[in-house]
């Protein structure tokens, strides 16, 4: 897998696709520290919206970025993703050559979007030459996850109703189709981790280290 190049910077492009409880936030967050990633998710911006309406629990952050999706089209969160890469672009120049010398390089920007969930993003990170990584898990244990963040817990069964969501139901499809698949239910995060680094080594080679 080939590094999107760009003018003046190459772009490492990594989406993680997976459910609550699959690990998102622990791979975004090693990334993060061992090859200076830069985190983007997609329900952070909807996190203000959240508070205001007093509604922040997983389901109700999930189903308001739903409602955001079918107000202002499907590409809504493409087009957040394409400013938040354009910024991280900006800021990764201008500390580049900043430096005497380091003009002659290209500055690599890494960036990995922790919560793919629709096929438009899945597709645009295709485009990109970015590498998807899904991230299988069974239900019990994401409704062990949702139970820790929300404050009326819903029994299981209720909570399998909310699996079939609009706005989680096309994920099992989507880690299907992923670049390489992950079975956080039956691995320690540490053999996670060590997996993951070993994945985006083999697809970008040297723009992790640079």
């Amino acid at each position: 897998m080939n590094e999107t190049t760009g003018k003046g910077f190459n772009l490492v492009l990594v989406g993680l696709v997976g459910s609550l409880g699959s690990g998102r936030t622990d791979i975004s967050n090693f990334l993060y520290y061992s090859y200076g990633f830069a985190k983007i998710n997609f329900k952070d911006s909807v996190k203000g919206v959240a508070k205001i309406l007093g509604k922040t629990d997983i389901p109700s952050l999930q189903t308001i970025k739903h409602v955001i999706r079918g107000c202002f089209g499907k590409d809504v969160w493409i087009k957040l993703l394409e400013k938040r890469i354009g910024e991280e672009m900006a800021s990764k120049l201008i500390q580049a050559y900043s430096i005497p010398g380091v003009d002659e390089v290209k500055p690599v920007l890494r960036i990995v979007v922790g919560d793919v969930e629709y096929k438009e993003e899945f597709d645009f990170i295709k485009e990109k030459n970015g590498l998807l990584i899904g991230l299988k898990t069974n239900k019990k244990a994401i409704y062990e996850q949702v139970k820790r963040r929300i404050e009326k817990i819903p029994s299981f069964e209720e909570f399998k109703k909310w699996l079939k969501h609009p706005s989680v139901i096309e994920i099992p499809s989507l880690i299907k189709k992923c670049d390489f698949i992950i079975d956080s239910n039956k691995m320690t995060l540490p053999k996670v981790e060590e997996r993951v680094d070993e994945i985006v080594r083999r697809c970008f080679l040297g723009n992790l280290i640079r």
